[in-house]
């Protein structure tokens, strides 16, 4: 079976709590590693920090906070997107709210419920590896879609540093690539042995990602891909959107994939809704919350609207601007309300 694991860095100046750490992620199939030093800790991080998924601290050491650690990383852009969890003994809220504040995602006190901090940071980790699988997504498909030569062409096109990802009703099997290049498949195994097998399968289902593999992540996006549309909203109302907005083509609902209410939209915009998802979440990033909305005409002259509506990122498909401006106008509304 193809195997994942997440990077976790932990920092702290007692060894024992590195130690206890390190003891209950490993149990868990984490990959560990630990400093007592923030300073080599940094050193580390500067690195390799593309390979760690998520750091511990603690708060309060020697010449280095966690806090100062945390702050000299979100200045660096390659090392900005790693995720911080705290670990204090001090009962302070402050210390709470700074580290929150700077971008903190978790902060547990000391001594550590190792039952809630398991549980905790599984969620946490599973949730980071989803959203960086999001963001790094190329394509996904059939075999209709692609056959396998076909996906090596467009590795090939892509210059695919990456993987794809094959998946059918009882195997699954991947290929990494480098800079466009076949390399290896997964689990050592032969690679023309592999080739030869995703030819022989009548359908599979395939996702094509730049960076590294999480293969759990990669199956629970698959799973809410081929899962239906759930009742986030009621038929009715998607029903009385489609009637009020006459040149509306299509919505789609963001769930980890994009999946399209009335599925009339065919293949072909995935990789589009991907990167417009990936542009927003930019823009909130960048200009704050309030601006949570993005648009872009397509060469057919229709348009898409991307925003964001009680927590759900949301996609219209317009075939004229002037009723992507209705809704968009419409929203801005009650959002100002």
């Amino acid at each position: 079976m193809l195997q994942s694991e997440y990077y976790v860095l932990i920092v702290d100046d007692h060894p024992f709590t590195i130690k206890i750490l390190t003891k209950i992620l490993e149990k868990q199939n984490y990959r560990v590693q630990g400093f007592t030093d923030p300073g080599k800790a940094l050193s580390y991080l500067e690195a390799s920090g593309e390979k760690i998924d998520l750091v511990i601290s603690d708060v309060m050491m020697g010449d280095m906070s966690g806090i100062d650690l945390l702050k000299t990383v979100k200045k660096q852009p390659d090392l900005a997107r790693i995720p911080f969890v705290f670990l204090s003994a001090a009962n302070n809220d402050a210390l709470r709210q700074e580290a929150f504040a700077l971008g903190a995602i978790d902060f547990f006190d000391k001594p550590v419920n190792t039952n809630l901090f398991v549980s905790k940071l599984q969620s946490i980790l599973k949730n980071i590896a989803l959203n960086h699988l999001t963001s790094n997504i190329l394509l996904t498909g059939n075999k209709d879609t692609l056959s396998p030569p076909e996906v090596l062409e467009y590795c090939a096109m892509e210059k695919l540093t990456g993987y794809v990802y094959f998946q059918n009703a009882a195997l699954e099997t991947t290929l990494f690539f480098e800079n466009g290049l076949l390399e290896h498949a997964g689990e050592g195994r032969e690679l023309s042995t592999e080739f030869d097998m995703l030819q022989e399968w009548k359908s599979y289902t395939f996702l094509i990602s730049r960076g590294k593999l999480n293969i759990q992540a990669v199956r629970m996006f698959l799973k809410q891909e081929t899962e239906p549309l759930k009742d986030t909203f009621s038929t009715e109302k998607f029903e009385k959107i489609f009637s009020q907005f006459k040149d509306l083509r299509e919505i789609f609902i963001f769930r980890g994939a994009w999946k399209a209410v009335r599925n009339r939209s065919g293949n072909g915009l995935d990789t589009l809704l991907i990167n417009l998802h990936k542009m927003n979440h930019q823009l909130v990033e960048d200009f704050g919350a309030r601006i949570i909305y993005t648009s872009l005409q397509l060469t057919n002259n229709q348009v898409i609207l991307m925003l964001k509506y009680q927590s759900h990122d949301m996609a219209f498909l317009f075939n004229s601007e002037e009723g992507c401006q209705a809704l968009l106008s419409l929203w801005q509304g009650v959002n100002n309300e």
